[in-house]
């Protein structure tokens, strides 16, 4: 390669630093977002960030018990050792058969007390640990219930705001807040909630168990309660009732952390599929605003014309129209955006487009740094600790 070829290459090389770097710079502009936009993000943070809190606290319960039981093991191993040495004097000293002196030393040096006394010592530290991790998993599980209620409320007072409704979710409220919360989207805000009618049987569990933990101390009447039993029977075997017919009661324990863990993950789903209903309310005008932003790199008088949304296996489909009425730099191309849960994130870029340095540089930028797009344009309309499979297709406009 001569030296004037080596010049060019190095020249376009370090031309390309440049404006990638000076692209990069342009991202660091903090997009404006929607106060709705940040209700949905904040809320998926803080809800991995509860859980993230639970994992921490249970695993220092388990530490703890692991610690118990190791040092209690060394205990036992240095009363075994010296009451195997008793018992040892004593059958030597000891007269009468083997087996006489066996029965003698055995009760003399004190073997059986000594075992029952850690057998007994084992089984408590054992059912002191199950308490504390039960109690702590109920008041767990009383933390989601309120999470998902409170944060529900403040979202029917955002939305009140936004769609301009002189009802608010008080004038409806009534004993069961979690019913009328559903109510208000339907009657008041209209919006339509029924492909997520799921959602809301499972939040009434979650809220029947709650109230009887608050109100009662997970105690409940040992005479058939259906709705128990059946909330019961599907946990598989995560719920499960203790009778106490002395007191005619059954008192609810949860095994396992994992119980509340699947609710988190629950809520989540619901908040992913909650944004897009509410975004279609708002002719997606949310999205509009991340995709404006997204493309502002193009030209200052970016125009984003959503075309359609289609719901995908495990995911979002959307077209949209980009256009400007910039005369120094006429666009108008299709877009096709489609993303979808995977276990890692990555992206995919087809341009259709011929002679747009533009956009050329853009889809590298984004091809190089992916998060530009996870962090600032699809935070919250997926799963957070999640991967996206992410496909971008441009073409002409038909």
């Amino acid at each position: 390669m001569d030296s004037q070829l080596i010049n060019e290459w190095l020249e376009k090389k370090v031309s390309l630093f440049m404006y990638d770097f000076s692209l990069s710079l342009y991202f660091f502009d903090v997009r404006e977002a929607h106060p709705l936009d940040t209700f949905f993000i904040s809320l998926q943070n803080n809800i991995v960030l509860y859980r993230k809190h639970s994992e921490t606290t249970t695993e220092l319960y388990r530490k703890e018990l692991r610690q118990g039981l190791e040092k209690l093991k060394a205990e036992q191993l240095e009363a075994e050792e010296k009451t195997l040495e008793a018992y040892k004097k004593s059958f030597a000293e000891a007269g009468g058969s083997d087996e006489d002196k066996h029965s003698f030393a055995t009760m003399d040096a004190g073997v059986l007390d000594m075992q029952n006394h850690f057998a007994s010592a084992d089984e408590r530290l054992k059912t002191q640990f199950f308490e504390m991790a039960g109690y702590f998993n109920k008041s767990s599980l009383v933390i989601v219930y309120a999470l998902l209620e409170n944060e529900l409320r403040k979202l029917c007072g955002l939305l009140k705001t936004t769609l301009n409704k002189r009802i608010s979710l008080g004038d409806l409220e009534g004993k069961d807040y979690l019913q009328s919360i559903f109510d208000y989207f339907d009657k008041v805000l209209e919006i339509d909630l029924q492909r997520e009618q799921h959602f809301l049987s499972i939040f009434k569990d979650i809220q029947f168990l709650r109230n009887k933990i608050m109100h009662n101390g997970g105690e409940f009447s040992i005479v058939k309660n259906e709705e128990l039993d059946r909330i019961v029977k599907s946990s598989k075997g995560l719920l499960y009732l203790n009778t106490n017919r002395e007191e005619g009661i059954r008192i609810l324990g949860i095994s396992r952390i994992d119980f509340v863990y699947e609710k988190y993950d629950i809520i989540l789903s619901f908040l992913q599929k909650l944004i897009w209903v509410v975004d279609e309310k708002l002719k997606y005008s949310l999205l509009e605003k991340r995709l404006v932003y997204l493309f502002r790199y193009l030209t200052d008088d970016l125009d984003i014309t959503i075309q359609q949304v289609n719901k995908v296996k495990n995911g979002w489909q959307t077209t949209f129209l980009i256009d400007t009425i910039d005369f120094d730099y006429l666009i108008e191309y299709q877009c096709k955006l489609t993303v979808v849960e995977a276990k890692q994130t990555t992206i995919n870029i087809l341009n259709q487009i011929e002679s747009d340095k533009k956009l050329e540089r853009l889809n590298q930028q984004l091809l190089e740094n992916i998060d530009l797009l996870t962090e600032n344009i699809l935070a919250g309309l997926f799963h957070p600790e999640k991967g996206v499979n992410i496909q971008l297709m441009f073409y002409p406009k038909s």
